[in-house]
């Protein structure tokens, strides 16, 4: 027969666990304070009034806090560059899943480049307690890829001189400016200007992303119109279309007496007139978004098969203009479109291209004050989508 006290310890263990003892309790304490201070990564917990639970020591050197001090004042409170203490701040406001951001800190003999993520503090029975601030060194990821991107740029400015004078030859023999040459010649030549536009295009992409992420790329905003900006755009990809088989057409969309009135047209043989096109008038950077809308058709060429049609529509919506290029291509998959802005990010990597023109178009809508989106139906339609204030907007 079982003891009374064997019968009790039996009652009391089925489901709970075994009672800890106190000093079992500060020994386990001490093993995760250990593990929390010895840890690269710096770690901040806080209840939601910003009082400091715990601040390890990686954390306190990444953001300049004394060692030692008293943990009498809100954590913000200790930062004190006040810019990241503004970041912190959205963060800890942020409603997103597990938020990141990016901040780099100048230092002597390098910046320190953080990413800092926010997660709540829950118990295994679901109770929250407060937050936790992670903060990681990415310095040295940053230094290699700046050192990447250093040594990519300057082995495409070297590629460029040599690839622009080459273009200038091939341009002088179809003029015929060095002598006559034979169909058989003239049509190989023109597969050469193809190609070598196409290189130039490339390096042009390179450096100007290089450009725009270094905050270098100079945004010159005047008017201009933009429906017949489009249709130039498309006068100049005739030369890829029509080889493909894929129809080019823009619908230019203004207001009327009894509405929106539509107008259709499509590039001109080479030597014919232009067609009248509705004006819209814009103030922006006819350059820049001449290269954003040349991006966005020659992306909707690639996945167009033979047959297919590039729509590209332009409408005056009032105190914006807005620009829509649609393909009958393959479309994206869903789980494409989520990176599809991201640089070296593509939908598909058998089309060629760096990966920066979609990202360059984005760069150069949000410089305009603009925005920019895409949908797609896959094995049916892909259209981008961007609008850009008609004033002149802050970049």
């Amino acid at each position: 027969m079982a003891s009374p006290d064997s019968k009790n310890h039996l009652k009391r263990g089925r489901g709970a666990r075994p009672a800890i003892s106190p000093n079992e309790i500060s020994d386990l304490k001490t093993r995760m304070q250990a593990i929390l201070f010895s840890i690269q990564d710096g770690i901040v917990m806080t209840d939601f009034e910003d009082n400091v639970f715990m601040l390890n020591d990686a954390a306190k050197k990444m953001l300049g806090i004394e060692k030692r001090f008293p943990y009498d004042r809100k954590f913000l409170d200790y930062v004190a560059d006040s810019d990241l203490r503004g970041r912190l701040a959205g963060l800890y406001e942020s409603n997103e899943e597990n938020p990141a951001i990016e901040y780099r800190i100048p230092r002597e003999g390098g910046d320190l480049h953080l990413q800092i993520t926010k997660n709540l503090v829950t118990t295994a029975s679901g109770e929250i307690l407060g937050r936790v601030i992670a903060l990681r060194d990415a310095s040295l990821e940053k230094n290699l890829e700046m050192m990447k991107d250093e040594f990519v740029h300057s082995i495409t400015h070297d590629l460029k001189s040599p690839l622009t004078s080459i273009q200038g030859y091939i341009d002088i023999f179809l003029a015929g400016d060095a002598g006559e040459i034979s169909d058989e010649q003239r049509h190989h030549f023109r597969i050469m200007n193809l190609s070598t536009k196409k290189l130039i295009k490339l390096i042009n992409n390179i450096l100007d992303m290089a450009k725009l992420e270094a905050g270098k790329l100079k945004v010159s905003k005047k008017p201009f119109d933009l429906s017949a900006l489009v249709y130039r755009v498309l006068e100049s990809l005739q030369g890829i279309a029509i080889p493909n088989e894929v129809r080019l057409s823009e619908k230019v969309f203004v207001p009327a007496a009894s509405g929106v009135a539509e107008t259709a047209v499509a590039p001109a043989e080479p030597g014919a007139p232009r067609p009248e096109i509705p004006e819209i008038r814009v103030t922006g950077d006819s350059e820049l978004l001449e290269r954003a809308i040349g991006n966005l058709v020659d992306n909707a060429l690639k996945f167009t098969p033979p047959g297919g049609e590039v729509e590209v529509s332009v409408r005056d919506a009032g105190s914006r203009a807005e620009v829509a290029v649609k393909d009958t291509g393959e479309g994206i998959a869903p789980d494409a479109l989520k990176f599809i802005f991201q640089k070296f990010k593509q939908a598909a990597t058998d089309r060629g291209g760096t990966g920066l023109g979609l990202t360059i178009a984005k760069y150069i809508v949000d410089s305009h004050g603009g925005a920019i989106s895409v949908e797609s139906r896959p094995g049916r339609e892909t259209t981008f989508r961007f609008w850009i204030p008609k004033g002149a907007a802050p970049s």
